[in-house]
């Protein structure tokens, strides 16, 4: 199994994230926040999650050209990244970051779940091109299960949503407040959704059981 990174509770440590807009005129602004939003605490699963993320999630830009006022690129790729890892260390035994992904047939070993995210759709409301008074940022994430087999075992959408007022003097800063949001109802909606989806449930109830059996096979009373 290749390995990217391996993350427990005790030595996670989240990183930044960051967030670039450009104006029309070519000048680019960088700004970068501390990652250390509160994922929230949900029921841990005794499983070692596997966490796939691939190239395109990695690197996602999401960029939005409003009606040419304004010009947007958000680095939700690399934010994202963190807020899944930091989720999942909060929801499971451990959490392995995996260089390749599941496909059937191909065993990845030392893991009892992988999940794989992607980017479905991102939107962005920028008042100097909308009659709103504030920013509006919303996107979406597909979430798929899999087994270490490869055998696909659930897969659901997950909708982000976030928004800010807008700052006369920064308007970056709105938009870093209102993907910050975003980020944290995200975060909240996967600790609620992944143990309550119906195909999770049920295989961690087959895991677990299988785990037992074997232990009390090796330990016969």
């Amino acid at each position: 199994m290749k390995i990217k990174h391996l993350f427990s509770s005790a030595f996670f440590r989240p990183g930044l994230l960051a967030l670039s807009a450009a104006s029309l005129a070519g000048c680019v602004n960088t700004i970068t926040i501390d990652g250390r939003f509160p994922a929230p605490l949900g029921e841990r699963v005794p499983l070692i999650v596997g966490l796939y993320f691939a190239p395109e999630f990695e690197s996602y830009k999401a960029e939005e050209v409003l009606y040419q006022r304004s010009d947007w690129k958000v680095h939700l790729g690399t934010a994202s990244v963190q807020m899944f890892s930091q989720v999942f260390v909060n929801l499971s035994k451990q959490v392995v970051v995996l260089k390749d992904k599941p496909t059937a047939g191909a065993t990845i070993e030392d893991v009892d779940l992988i999940v794989v995210p992607s980017f479905v759709d991102f939107g962005l409301l920028d008042p100097a091109a909308t009659p709103l008074d504030f920013f509006s940022l919303s996107f979406k994430y597909k979430i798929d299960v899999f087994s270490p087999e490869g055998d696909l075992v659930a897969d659901w959408i997950i909708n982000a949503y976030g928004k800010a007022p807008v700052y006369a003097l920064n308007r970056k800063e709105s938009v870093k407040e209102a993907l910050m949001v975003a980020l944290r109802d995200a975060a909240a909606s996967l600790t609620l959704d992944f143990p309550r989806q119906p195909g999770v449930t049920r295989y961690i109830d087959r895991v677990s059981s299988s785990i037992a059996q074997t232990r009390q096979e090796a330990n016969p009373e």
